[in-house]
């Protein structure tokens, strides 16, 4: 591999790219590539159903939660507002990967202090 290629496809290529970051010898567009790649596993999150609401004042509060509001296609009527809660996707990347969080926030930190 000469570089950090666009896409990193399985945990060895995630390793190569930090080793090779951390080796001082890619050129500082590749550097901050390997960065991005790593902090992309970070994002781990899915929005799941969580219950009916009449109005927005009924949705609980904080960044965990949306409020979603169906229309009628033709009318543009509101058709009913459910809530959504922010949950860790088990399917992320990351754990289909086989990292941990704390592996991934470690590799980062490792990277910023080079």
């Amino acid at each position: 591999m000469r570089g950090i290629p666009e896409v990193l496809k399985t945990k060895a290529d995630y390793e190569r790219a930090r080793a090779l970051f951390l080796s001082g010898d890619l050129p500082e567009r590749d550097k901050q590539r390997a960065k991005r790649h790593w902090q992309s596993l970070l994002y781990r999150w899915a929005w799941s159903f969580d219950k009916e609401i009449e109005s927005e004042e009924q949705a609980d509060s904080g960044d965990q939660y949306r409020v979603v509001k169906e229309h009628d296609e033709g009318t543009g009527e509101l058709v009913r507002m459910v809530q959504e809660v922010r949950l860790e996707d088990p399917q992320s990347r990351i754990f289909r990967l086989g990292f941990t969080v704390q592996e991934v926030e470690a590799a980062i930190l490792e990277m910023e202090g080079e």
